[in-house]
């Protein structure tokens, strides 16, 4: 069976042994070029010839290992009544590769059958390919110096396809079961020759080319037997439009390169856009601009948060790596209304929230950043911590540049650029601090509200007279 296209080589010709049932090729003729390693794995057909006999035949340049040789496939003509003729040694013994009536009774139609892997001879045949076991790819010869060049495919039945590449491994054409195509080389790409109607897989989605009362620019498919329009539409720059053939009536677009933006929603109207992921986690975007992340899609994102985010894991929601060596990983609260915040106005919340027993969303704690000064020159912020006391937040912390407090009820401590005051009861069981001397001072409590002085042997002496600390000098015994 010849299973591989016959090639013709052209003015080729050389010496050639007979050994083994084989043609062992030489040297070329003079003013021929030599049947050699450029030429292995080629079917051919053959002159092989001496002063007394001749062969014609087909058959396929190998290596032996040792040497080149022509394996006989189908010997046509012979003068041994048409069986392999052994020419031996004989001086006279010439091969060529030439065309012969076999060739013009096939009009030179190549059929070759594969059922693996192949690649595709830059020769013209047709390819019958069996996928009824597994997928198979086939790769086609470059489109250089092949202008011209045909080449048919035709599948059998199965569920598998054939996958036709070209010589970068490109994807030209897929085919499924029972399929038949042809393509022919332009010298720049490979183009496939069909007819007018292109169906997919079945007659339930065909697109046709013969005139129709349809919209322009849109697909066309079969409705019960009537040829009816798509609202899906080729517009400019080959972008895919929903609902219309103009971009600014389309509700979504979809360019075809990396060129121009994809569209949803292009019209504004009250839809929104889902990503549905597994389980019940949803990617949203809202009409409103609204953003949810991983929101079950039976619930869409709150309202009231521009975005909403759902974390389900004891881990991480939300994750700000990094890898930039000149800055720390930052996040930005910006307050931008048009006019100026007041002074005193609250411009950023934190709030750290929990829902309570009657499952409402309650502020538990809050941190607050507030604008004292908006002046260019002198700007100034204020940073504060409340917490929830009652369903009613009490600010706790206070800090601005001048004073920072610490409150509780009506007491305080509160430390300025002017000093220290506590304001409320102080209640003070030690008191130590280290003066130059190796002992230092203490101050305890008697237990009945009272500071006493204790180890005051030479050093200093401190006592509280009228609420004030008074220091005296000098040397105790």
């Amino acid at each position: 069976m010849i299973n591989s296209p016959i090639k013709i080589l052209d003015n080729s010709g050389c010496s050639f042994t007979s050994e083994n049932g084989q043609i062992i090729l030489g040297q070329p003729i003079n003013g021929f070029r030599s049947i050699g390693y450029a030429d292995i794995g080629s079917t051919i057909s053959y002159l092989c010839k001496n002063k007394d006999s001749y062969e014609v035949g087909i058959g396929k340049v190998i290596d032996t290992g040792s040497k080149i040789a022509l394996d006989r496939i189908r010997i046509l003509q012979s003068s041994n009544n048409n069986q392999p003729v052994n020419f031996g040694k004989n001086n006279s013994n010439t091969v060529y590769s030439f065309a012969n009536s076999y060739n013009f009774k096939t009009a030179f139609n190549n059929f070759v059958s594969r059922s693996n892997d192949f690649p595709i001879d830059a020769v013209n045949a047709t390819y019958h390919v069996d996928i009824s076991k597994k997928d198979i790819s086939s790769f086609l010869p470059s489109v250089i110096d092949n202008q011209g060049l045909c080449l048919e495919f035709k599948t059998t039945n199965g569920l598998k396809y054939l996958y036709i590449k070209d010589s970068y491994g490109k994807i030209v054409l897929t085919l499924s079961g029972n399929r038949y195509s042809k393509l022919i080389c332009t010298g720049e790409d490979w183009v496939e020759l069909k007819d007018e109607s292109l169906s997919f897989g079945s007659q339930n989605f065909t697109t046709l080319a013969y005139e129709a009362a349809l919209p322009d620019r849109s697909f066309q498919y079969s409705n019960s037997g009537l040829l009816t329009g798509a609202n899906f539409y080729v517009g400019l720059n080959n972008k895919l439009l929903l609902g219309s053939s103009t971009e600014a009536n389309a509700y979504a677009i979809l360019p075809t390169t990396g060129t121009y933006n994809t569209v949803f929603n292009n019209l504004g109207r009250s839809s929104d856009f889902i990503v549905k992921g597994s389980g019940d986690k949803s990617l949203w975007f809202l009409n409103t601009g609204k953003v949810g992340i991983n929101v079950p899609i039976t619930a869409a994102p709150e309202s009231l948060s521009t975005l909403h985010i759902v974390n389900t894991v004891c881990g991480e929601g939300i994750k700000l790596e990094n890898r930039n060596q000149c800055s720390p990983s930052n996040i930005t609260l910006y307050n931008k209304p048009q006019q100026l915040p007041d002074a005193g106005a609250t411009i950023g919340t934190i709030n750290l929230s929990a829902k309570n027993s009657i499952n409402s969303q309650i502020e538990f704690s809050q941190i607050i950043a507030r604008a004292l000064s908006s002046t260019a020159s002198a700007t100034s912020g204020e940073f504060a911590i409340a917490v929830n006391r009652a369903n009613t937040q009490v600010e706790v912390l206070t800090a601005n540049h001048q004073q920072t407090n610490i409150i509780a009820g009506s007491n305080r401590i509160r430390v300025s650029n002017t000093g220290i005051d506590l304001i409320g009861n102080v209640n003070i069981s030690s008191l130590k601090w280290t003066l130059p001397s190796s002992s230092g001072q203490i101050l305890t409590s008697d237990g009945s509200g009272n500071l006493v002085l204790t180890n005051p042997s030479n050093a200093s002496i401190i006592s509280l007279l009228d609420g004030e600390v008074v220091v005296f000098t000098g040397v105790c015994s």
